[in-house]
């Protein structure tokens, strides 16, 4: 992975962005509006409850997506551009910023997808993501949960990772602690 090669990826999405946008009439904005129903969850859950949240969220995300099981509790993900996209390049991952949530960075996905596969997800204690145990919230934690979740997942492939706000953090320590994992590493407003 060398500077310019991630910048090039940088600029081809956000002019893939640009284009999109101006396409809806819309004005150009890396960062989406405010919404306000957001629902956040910080709570850890016990065992028991997990399992329930489990057992009633099974197959509930339309075109590839759902719940995983992970060491800390249980992820959401969803991906965009499942079926006829190319399964040759790396997927691209998405890791969204403080207090957000993986709707967030869903219209960057939706833009991305018309050329590569993409995966958004919830940080663990954050909107559909749940967590099992009390811990200390910081990069490497959620840096690992993620590396978790693509193990789970199957995704042995290197990505390309880009990280929103503190996301960007996130995707900063996975590629530290995961650098054979990365192909590239894009990070907006980190």
């Amino acid at each position: 992975m060398s500077l310019i090669s991630s910048f090039v990826v940088a600029m081809s999405l956000l002019s893939c962005l640009s284009n999109y946008l101006k396409k809806r009439r819309r004005t150009f904005s890396l960062f989406p509006p405010l919404k306000t129903s957001k629902k956040y969850n910080f709570q850890t859950k016990s065992e028991e409850e997990v399992e329930k949240v489990l057992a009633c969220t099974e197959d509930v995300v339309d075109g590839g997506g759902g719940y995983a099981r992970v060491s800390r509790g249980i992820i959401f993900y969803k991906y965009f551009g499942v079926g006829g996209v190319s399964d040759e390049l790396p997927l691209v991952v998405i890791c969204h910023g403080f207090m957000g949530s993986s709707n967030d960075v869903s219209y960057l996905a939706e833009v991305i997808c018309a050329m590569r596969r993409v995966l958004v997800f919830d940080l663990i204690g954050t909107n559909n993501s749940v967590s099992t145990h009390n811990h200390l919230d910081d990069a490497v934690f959620y840096a690992s949960s993620l590396a978790e979740l693509l193990l789970v997942l199957g995704e042995d492939k290197p990505i390309d990772l880009i990280g929103f706000s503190m996301g960007g953090g996130v995707t900063s320590k996975f590629a530290a602690l995961y650098p054979k994992s990365i192909n590239s590493l894009v990070q907006i407003a980190p």
